[in-house]
């Protein structure tokens, strides 16, 4: 659940990010979506490699059990 709550902050997090950089510079919209883009693949990223972590750690827990 928590990955989850990271997944969606960082999609929030980079779109205000861009928001904020679109109203400095008058952008509009080119900044919020380039980091929405890069907020999305980032999580993504990190998401999976949560689940390749955990999956780890359920294959070693899985191998102590038969010995």
């Amino acid at each position: 659940m928590n990955s989850g709550y990271e997944f969606l902050g960082s999609v929030i997090g980079a779109g205000i990010l861009g928001f904020a950089i679109d109203q400095y510079f008058d952008t509009t919209p080119w900044a919020m979506m380039i980091l929405l883009v890069v907020g999305f693949v980032g999580a993504t990223i990190k998401a999976q490699r949560a689940m390749n972590k955990d999956s780890k750690t359920a294959e070693n827990s899985d191998e102590s059990k038969k010995d």
